[in-house]
C-alpha cells in the first residue's frame, strides 16, 4: 500500500484464484512493486470476462523486469484504473497479450512497454532489452556523447540531424546486406553536427551500389581519428 515497496524474486507462482469475484497476483494500491521473475496466474477464476491480474490504482505502481503472466481473461493482464496507477513493462512473457497494445479502460494507456523496449511475438508475448541497434539509434537521436560499447551492424543509415559527438572506442560499424537504400553509415542532413573520435572501423559496403561511410547531406562532420572503407563493395 501507500509508501511501501515490494520486489518479487526467483521462479516460484503466485495463484491468486480464491473464492471471490477478485482474484489479482499483484495489487499496487498507492505502493510500489518490482517484479523480477516468478509465475503469475489466476487462470479459472470464473465465468466473469473482467478478472485483472496485475493491477495498479491510488498512485501505485509496476515495474515488470521479468516473469510469466498468465491471465484467465488475457484482455486485463494489466489494469491501472483508467490512468491511476503505473504499470512499466520491461521484460517478461505474456500468454497472449500484448503489452503494448492494450484496449481495456478507455483513459488507461494503451502500451505498458517502457520506451526503447521491443516485443517479440509466437503464441505468447516476450519483452526484450533494446537491441544493439536500436539502443545506438536511440543514443544518436538523443545527441550530446555517444561512445560504442561493441560492435553495431545496421539495417540502414543512421540520419544525424543534431550535434552528437561520437567516440568510437575501439569498436566497428557495418552495414547489412538488408541496407539498399545506399544512404552511408551516417547520413549527416542539415542541421546536424557529427564530430568521430577514436579508434575503429566504418564500413560502407551494405546491399546497395552506394557505398559511403559518411554523406554529408548539408550538415557538418569533423573527423579526428577511425579507418573508413567501402573495399568489397
Amino acid at each position: 500500500r501507500d509508501h511501501s515497496t515490494l520486489t518479487l524474486d526467483g521462479t516460484g507462482t503466485v495463484n491468486s484464484v480464491g473464492n471471490n469475484n477478485y482474484s489479482m497476483a499483484v495489487w499496487a494500491d498507492g505502493g510500489d512493486v518490482i517484479i523480477n521473475g516468478g509465475t503469475y496466474t489466476n487462470v479459472g477464476a470464473g465465468a466473469d470476462t473482467h478478472y485483472d491480474l496485475i493491477y495498479a490504482k491510488n498512485g501505485g505502481t509496476v515495474t515488470i523486469n521479468g516473469g510469466t503472466f498468465i491471465a484467465h481473461t488475457t484482455k486485463w493482464t494489466r489494469n491501472t484504473n483508467d490512468s491511476n496507477g503505473t504499470i512499466t513493462v520491461k521484460g517478461g512473457t505474456f500468454y497472449k497479450y500484448n503489452p503494448s497494445e492494450v484496449y481495456t479502460e478507455p483513459t488507461q494507456p494503451k502500451n505498458f512497454v517502457a520506451e526503447g523496449y521491443e516485443v517479440k511475438a509466437d503464441d505468447d508475448y516476450y519483452v526484450v532489452s533494446p537491441s544493439a541497434e536500436t539502443a545506438f539509434r536511440q543514443a544518436m537521436a538523443q545527441g550530446g556523447n555517444v561512445t560504442l560499447t561493441e560492435d553495431i551492424q545496421l539495417d540502414a543509415a543512421v540520419e544525424v540531424t543534431n550535434t552528437v559527438v561520437l567516440d568510437l572506442n575501439g569498436h566497428n560499424i557495418s552495414m547489412t546486406e538488408n541496407d539498399t537504400e545506399g544512404n552511408g553509415v551516417f547520413w549527416v542532413k542539415a542541421g546536424g553536427d557529427l564530430t568521430i573520435n577514436g579508434e575503429g572501423e566504418i564500413d560502407g559496403v551494405g546491399g546497395s551500389e552506394y557505398t559511403m561511410a559518411i554523406w554529408a547531406d548539408g550538415g557538418k562532420v569533423t573527423i579526428n581519428g577511425g579507418e573508413y572503407t567501402n573495399v568489397g563493395a
